[in-house]
């Protein structure tokens, strides 16, 4: 696990939402991207032919180096009570969509 002081230090700046996220210090760099997933209904060849449901949610990346083990470690998770989902009923006779 990060250390929850940093993690939150860096994901609280400005730039941590913006374009490739915040190098907070030299060692630790962290972003927060909002995900956008469509799901598709496809016909036989597996053309997509009817956009049917969308998912978004928030993706938090954090990376903490150590200077004296000389490492980096990544961690990335979906920010909790962040996920939206559009799960209208698909109008097609198809029961679950295939993700593209």
């Amino acid at each position: 696990m990060p250390y929850e002081d940093r993690l939150s230090a860096c994901l609280d700046g400005d730039a941590a939402d913006k374009g490739i996220g915040r190098v907070y210090n030299r060692f630790t760099y962290c972003a927060r991207w909002n995900l956008q997933v469509e799901y598709w209904e496809i016909d036989s060849k597996g053309v997509p032919v009817e956009k049917a449901r969308t998912a978004s949610a928030v993706w938090r990346v954090f990376g903490q180096g150590d200077a004296k083990d000389r490492r980096v470690r990544i961690f990335s998770q979906i920010e909790k009570d962040a996920v939206d989902y559009d799960w209208a009923p698909s109008t097609t006779s198809s029961s679950l969509p295939a993700c593209r």
